[in-house]
C-alpha cells in the first residue's frame, strides 16, 4: 500500500488519513494518553505507526492482502511480541497494557491474539536471564535442528564451558555466530564461522572472515581459546 491506505480493506483507515491519525483516539478510550506516530521505517507511513514509552515501543502496520492488522511489541530494541487481529480496538487495547509496563503473560491473557515465547519472557528477568536461556536454547540438540547450528555445536559446547563467553549473548546471521554484550544489539566481540571437518575461523571483524587464507582454522577448545585471547587484547 505505498500510497497509503486500501480504501476497500480499510475504508475507516482511509477516512483518517493514516494509521496513526486512526489510532489516536482507540488509544485514548483504551486509557492512555501515549500518542500514536508515523513509524521511521520508509515506506509505512500511512500505513504503519508506532507509539513509544521509555524503553518499550509498539508498531502497527496493515496487512496489503487482508483487512488485518499487525502488532509488533518490543522493548530495548528486542521483538517481544507478535500479533494480528481484525479488531483496532484490541490492537489499541493491547498497546495500552504493554507501554504501560505489563508483563507479557497479563497482556497475552487480556488480549489472547497476542503472541509471545520463553525468550521473551527470559529476557523480561533481565538480559543475565536472557542470555542464559540463549545458551540453553543452542546447547539443547532437540531443539537444535538447523544445519547452521549443527555445525556450530562443537564451539557452543566448548564455550559454554567458559564463564567469560558464557555470559556474553550467542546469536546467529546467516552461517556465522556472534557474540555480544547485549541482548538488543551493539558491536558484536567476536564472530565464528564453521570450516568444516569440525574447525573453525575466529575473528573479531566479521569481516575478515570472508579472508579464509589469513585465518588459520582451529578445533573447538582452540577456538575458544583464540576467542578469549582476543577479548583480553580489547
Amino acid at each position: 500500500m505505498p500510497d497509503g491506505p486500501d480504501p476497500y480493506l480499510y475504508p475507516d483507515v482511509a477516512s483518517a488519513g493514516d494509521l496513526a491519525w486512526f489510532l489516536q483516539p482507540r488509544l485514548a478510550a483504551a486509557g492512555t494518553l501515549l500518542r500514536s506516530q508515523p513509524p521511521s521505517a520508509p515506506g509505512y507511513a500511512r500505513t504503519g505507526a508506532e507509539v513509544r514509552a521509555g524503553d518499550r515501543q509498539a508498531s502497527v502496520r496493515l496487512s496489503p492482502n487482508e483487512r488485518v492488522f499487525l502488532l509488533d511489541l518490543w522493548t530495548r530494541g528486542v521483538l517481544m511480541a507478535q500479533g494480528q487481529t481484525t479488531d483496532p480496538d484490541a490492537v489499541a487495547g493491547a498497546i495500552a497494557l504493554f507501554l504501560a509496563g505489563a508483563k507479557l503473560r497479563q497482556v497475552g491473557a487480556a488480549r489472547p491474539f497476542i503472541r509471545f515465547g520463553s525468550f521473551a519472557e527470559a529476557f523480561e528477568r533481565g538480559e543475565p536471564a536472557a542470555i542464559a536461556h540463549r545458551w540453553r536454547q543452542y546447547l539443547d540438540l532437540s531443539s537444535t535442528r538447523a544445519p547452521y547450528l549443527l555445525n556450530l555445536y562443537a564451539f557452543l559446547v566448548a564455550a559454554a564451558d567458559a564463564p567469560r563467553l558464557r555470559a556474553l549473548f550467542p546469536f546467529t546471521s546467516h552461517v556465522d555466530l556472534g557474540l555480544r554484550e547485549s541482548v538488543g544489539g551493539g558491536e558484536a566481540l567476536a564472530w565464528i564461522r564453521p570450516s568444516g571437518d569440525g574447525l573453525y575461523l575466529v575473528a573479531t571483524n566479521r569481516r575478515d572472515l570472508d579472508k579464509p587464507a589469513a585465518l588459520t582454522p582451529a578445533d573447538a577448545p582452540r577456538s575458544v581459546a583464540l576467542v578469549l585471547a582476543a577479548l583480553n587484547a580489547r
